[in-house]
Formats: C-alpha cells, structure tokens, sequence
C-alpha cells in the first residue's frame, strides 16, 4: 500500500487521540468531543496542512464511522416512549418544524423549497444529532433523567423522520418509487425485531443463544451485531438508499432483540465504535470540508445556526412546555433547555448534504457552510444547555425509575452469572496452585502463595456472600423473577466451592505438618 494512505490514517489517529484529551481538560465539558475531531480534520486537511488525503481506503472507515454513530443512536431509542404521548409530542413537534422549514427556504433568496438543494436545506433544519448528543447526555449524567430523556425522544424522532425523508424525496429514483422502495426495506428490517411479537421473543432467544461465546475468541455477540449492520447497509445500498437507513434500522434491531441491553455488548460497541471508526468521520468530514464558500459568505452558517433554534428549537420548546409537569418557571427553563440540545446537529447534516452533492442538487460550497453551521450548533448548543441546568433536571419521573430498576436488575443478574463463573474458576486455580510443592519455591515465592490462598479463599467467600445477598435483594423487589432459583443455585454453588477450599486447605496443612516433623521424608 502507498505511503501517503498510512501518512493519512497516522494523522486521523493522532488527532482521534489528541481531541479527547483536550475536551477532558475543558470543565463541564464544555468543549464537545466532536467540534474538536472536525476542528483537527480541518487543520490536517488540505486547508492547511493537507497530511490526509481521501482514498477509497478512507472513505471506506468514514462510511464505517457515519454507520457506527447511527447504529449506536437507533441502539438509544425506546419504543416505549416513541409509542407514548412523548413520542406523539416529538412527531408533531418535527412536523411543524418540517412545515416551518419549508416555509423559511420560500422566502430564503436564490432557493426553492420543491428543488432537491431546497429539500436537503430543509431537511438539515429539522434534524437533531442524537449520536452526537449521547456521548455529552453520558458524560452529564442525564440519559435516565427526566429532561435527558425527552431530549432523547425528541432526537430519535429528529434522526428517523430526517432519514425517511431524505430516502423518498432525494433519492435516485422518483418519489414514489422511492416510497415504495424505503416501504420495502422497512419491512425487511423489522420484521427482524419487532412484528409480531413473537419474533421478539425469537430474538431474546437468539441473543441468548450467541451469548454463549460472547467472552471468548469468538466475540460472537460483536460479529453478528457487525454482520446486521454491514447486511443492512449493504441491502440499504443495493437500493440506493443511504447507508444512514440501513445503520438507523441495524441499531434499533439490536434493541428490540436485547430490549433491556447487554452491558458487555455495549462496552464493545462503544470501544469499535467510539475507539476507532466515528472519530474518523467527524475528522474526514472536517478535512473534506470546502473552506472557500464559508470564508466567501461567513454570515450563513450563522444565520443557519439561527435557524436551527426557531425551526427545530422553537416547536420542541412549544410541545416539551406542555409535557412537562413541573413548576411553570422551572417548566420554562426545562422546556428551553430540552429545546436547546434538540437543536444541536451535525451528523444528519452532513448525511443530508452529502447526498444532496453526490446527486448534484446542492453546491459544495453551500454544503460545506451547512456543516460547519452544524459543527457551531454542536458546540453552541450544549454549552447553553448546560448553563441552564438545574437540581430539578436531574429528577427521574416513575416510568423512567421503573426502567431504571429493571434495567440495574437486569444488569444485576448477568453479574451475578459472571461472579459464579469468576469464583469456579477460582477455586479451580486455587486446587492446582495448592497442589505445588512449597520446597519448589523460594523462601519469598513461597511465603506470597500462602499468603495470597488465605486472603483469596477469604476474598471468594465475601465475593459469594455478597452475590448471594444481591440475589436475594432482586427477588424481593421483583418477586415474579427466577431469582429465588438463581439465588439457591448461587448458595449451592457456594457451599460446595466453600467445603472444597476448606478441603483442599486442610489437607495441605497436614501435609506441611508431616513435613516438618519428618524433615527426612
């Protein structure tokens, strides 16, 4: 392979390594992650220092990275509240921002809201960047808080019906060959995960199933979350639909089959997703960005960020107002604030104006200057939202508490497995380490083991104790759970690995007994 690619790939990774550094050392984090990998793919792109060059290598890890970010934000959406009176509120919330949007670009100069460059710039207004908002959500503490999660419901529908659109109305093809095409593929997806009900079922089953080797070489819970996000944006890319559909659809797939999450899974997803391939969207779209329209007309990507808060902002703030059952000024600042990060976008920018260039509907230049109006929003708009927090954001209402709780047990219970795995293999590596001559051993090797196989037989009983009260905690909080059967299975478990120690132990000390009075034996 050329040099020049590898030059590239050492320079996206550096600034990949030095973004996130840089944002930690910012308080509150008020300096996005993201702003920073575009901010670096500009200074190394061919603006400036021009070391990344866009191969078809590259291009091939920016596509990966645009998937990854849109499969971990389908991964984000809970049906639950999509189906609710939340979800209700956030679809007629993007809808009047649709219909404000159309009516900003008919009296924008030089735009017309019926032509392809009109329909993207629309579109890019109503958007909201759910995968960019996750990462700052986490880091705030606010996915399982009242506000942090409207903002998310208003993101997922901010992110699907931008998708939908940008499938039937930029498409290839014409509009209704595009609907029916994207009618297809839904089907396609969901008849995966959601309809009818048993094949969620079936998929609760599959995932249980693939489990098995998820902690071993074959990573399988990884490979086969991999294997429906490639077959998706494969299929989505055999008709013609971008790949952003196809990601959206694999992430919420995932969901429906592990509804209350796989801890290890996720962690893994994150690492790919987050460790490699999404910072180098962020920073290629930096370095692809044509500087020359902004520099020419700078007053657009403000005007646009304005934008943004009354096209997308203002009817959030409008529908959120009246959801929310706080205080009224309390209410007000909250439903400001959810408006605020629903504004932030950046991703389905640059998803929607990409495609709007490749058909040859919009010029570089005004593309580029959407970009970085959503780079600026990104920026902008959680550093206002976080200025605005308060103690009664941090509040969750019962259904969230009640998620919550289902989901800690949930996770309680995996660890609970895994903490009986740990402790067999233990007591298993305890046995063979007991059955090793002490006169092997240096006098300082010797004194460390015996030392440690106290403190470990200690250390696993403690373990065991503390497992089985944690057991015994979740079925009296959910009585109608197996964990009364988990529970004596981890006491048995218990006793058995407690009695062979307790053995094993014994023995040893007999024979060091022997030992020392027979010192010739």
């Amino acid at each position: 392979m050329s040099p020049a690619l590898f030059l590239s790939l050492l320079a996206i990774t550096a600034i990949a390594t030095i973004a996130p550094i840089v944002s930690y050392l910012v308080p509150k984090n008020f300096l996005p992650e993201s702003v920073l990998l575009v901010a670096g793919g500009v200074l190394i792109g061919p603006a400036f220092l021009d070391l990344v060059h866009m191969g078809h290598e590259i291009e091939l890890l920016r596509e990966l990275g645009l998937g990854f970010l849109f499969l971990l934000a389908g991964y984000e959406v809970d049906i639950q509240s999509l189906r609710g009176k939340s979800g209700r509120l956030a679809s007629a919330a993007w809808l009047t921002s649709a219909i404000t949007a159309l009516a900003v670009i008919t009296i924008f100069p030089g735009l017309n809201p019926f032509s392809g460059q009109g329909i993207a710039f629309a579109l890019a207004m109503t958007a909201t960047a759910l995968g960019a908002l996750i990462p700052i959500l986490r880091d705030r503490n606010m996915l399982e808080t009242k506000v942090g999660k409207s903002i998310i419901t208003h993101g997922a529908i901010g992110e699907l019906y931008p998708i939908l659109a940008m499938a039937i109305l930029l498409g290839v093809r014409g509009t209704a060959t595009n609907f029916i095409i994207v009618v297809i593929f839904l089907i396609l997806a969901t008849t995966i995960g959601l309809i009818p009900n048993h094949v969620q079922n079936a998929g609760k089953k599959l995932a249980n199933i693939i489990h098995f080797g998820s902690e071993s070489t074959a990573q399988t819970t990884v490979r086969v979350t991999i294997l429906l996000l490639v077959g998706l944006i494969t299929i989505a890319t055999v008709f013609k639909l971008d790949i952003v559909l196809g990601a959206f659809a694999a992430g919420f797939i995932v969901r429906q089959a592990t509804p209350l999450g796989r801890r290890e899974l996720e962690a893994k997803l994150d690492g790919i997703g987050y460790g490699f391939f999404i910072p180098i969207f962020f920073i290629t779209t930096g370095a692809k960005l044509d500087l020359k329209g902004i520099t020419e007309n700078p007053k657009m990507a403000i005007i646009f960020v304005g934008l943004l808060m009354i096209v997308r902002g203002l009817p959030v703030f409008i529908t959120t107002f009246f959801e929310l059952d706080s205080k009224p000024f309390t209410r007000i600042r909250q439903a400001i604030r959810i408006a605020i990060y629903s504004s932030t976008s950046l991703p389905m920018i640059v998803a929607v104006t990409q495609v709007a260039v490749d058909s040859k509907l919009m010029e570089p230049e005004i593309a580029s200057t959407l970009v970085i109006g959503g780079a600026a929003s990104v920026l902008i708009m959680p550093l206002l939202g976080a200025l605005l927090d308060g103690k009664k954001d941090r509040e969750k209402d019962d259904n969230t508490k009640i998620r919550s709780a289902q989901q800690k047990t949930h996770e309680a219970r995996e660890a609970v497995q895994s903490t009986r795995k740990l402790i067999k293999e233990a007591a298993i590596a305890q046995m063979e380490a007991s059955k090793v001559n002490p006169d092997s051993l240096d006098e300082t090797t010797r004194e460390t083991a015996l030392s440690q196989r106290h403190q470990l037989a200690k250390a696993m009983e403690q373990a065991q104790k503390a497992t089985e009260n944690l057991a015994d905690r979740a079925h009296e909080m959910f009585p109608d759970s197996n964990w009364d059967e988990l529970a004596q299975r981890v006491h048995a478990d218990r006793a058995a690995i407690v009695k062979q120690i307790e053995l094993h132990l014994h023995q040893i000390d007999e024979e060091n007994e022997e030992t020392t009075s027979n010192p010739h034996t």
